[in-house]
């Protein structure tokens, strides 16, 4: 029996203070359609330490996925989308996500 790992391309941005939730909300959504294997393509100007900090209790929750993190500066998409390209040339789906905090 072998296992397939379906991977999941999710491009996003948010506000440092909602990457928490960006995260939560990327892994059950990885869940949900069986994936085990998340690249997460995010665009911001935080340097990657300081994203990490942010995404780090999600990312302690949700150890038995895997994940692969890549930070991008806005002047760099291009790039990003080639990288995207050149890794994944085979049928892999991207997912979008654009996250607003919600007012309570």
């Amino acid at each position: 029996m072998s296992i397939t790992y379906r991977p999941i391309i999710v491009i996003s941005s948010t506000r440092p203070e909602n990457i928490p939730d960006l995260i939560k909300y990327v892994f059950r959504s990885s869940r949900a359609s069986s994936g085990k294997k998340v690249y997460l393509h995010f665009i911001t100007d935080i340097p990657f330490h300081e994203f990490t900090s942010y995404a780090r209790e999600p990312l302690l929750d949700n150890i038995d996925l895997g994940v692969e993190i890549f930070t991008w500066k806005e002047d760099e998409i291009e790039k990003m989308m080639k990288v995207i390209q050149e890794e994944f040339s085979d049928n892999v789906g991207i997912i979008f996500i654009a996250m607003k905090k919600r007012e309570i």
